[in-house]
């Protein structure tokens, strides 16, 4: 085997298993700092206060942040109300990225099959598909990355 990807693979064993073990400790640190902010939102609570100043750590000010929404079953009569009161420029066709993205995945596979029954080969075929839903106003990219799995003991 090539002895630079036994290198490299190496190499990217070592620091793909120091980024999970550093994902576990980030994850492990945000866990513990959101149930220090409850603990601290509480304690302004009971003391009565908004902000606070202190030596050597600085200004913390509890803050409120609105988060709304209009149930789908409202939407048809909220977005008519939008519109009367002259807002309809707010209101924008969408579909979830995730859900765009996994139907232009089934799509592009089910042009790919069809090309090939015609006699193109796989991967000409899956070219030809990105470039027909390129064609249709599509952004197709890949990102490449290497699977690691672990050997077994």
């Amino acid at each position: 085997m090539n002895q630079k990807i036994t290198e490299l693979a190496g190499r990217y064993k070592e620091l793909r298993e120091a980024a999970d073990v550093a994902a576990r400790a980030a994850k492990e640190a945000a866990t513990e700092c959101e149930m220090c902010e409850a603990e601290l939102l509480d304690a302004f609570i009971e003391e009565g206060v908004n902000s606070v100043d202190i030596d050597g750590i600085g200004k913390l000010s509890m803050t409120t942040r609105d988060f709304m929404s209009v149930p789908a079953s409202n939407q048809p009569a909220f977005f008519a109300w939008m519109k009367e009161t002259g807002h309809g420029g707010l209101l924008k066709e969408y579909v979830n990225p995730q859900t765009l993205s996994a139907w232009m995945k089934e799509r592009r596979e089910e042009i790919t099959r069809a090309l090939e029954m015609q006699g193109e080969n796989r991967f000409e075929a899956a070219k030809q598909a990105v470039a027909l839903l390129e064609n249709k106003g599509a952004t197709v990219f890949q990102k490449r990355g290497i699977q690691f799995r672990k050997e077994k003991p």
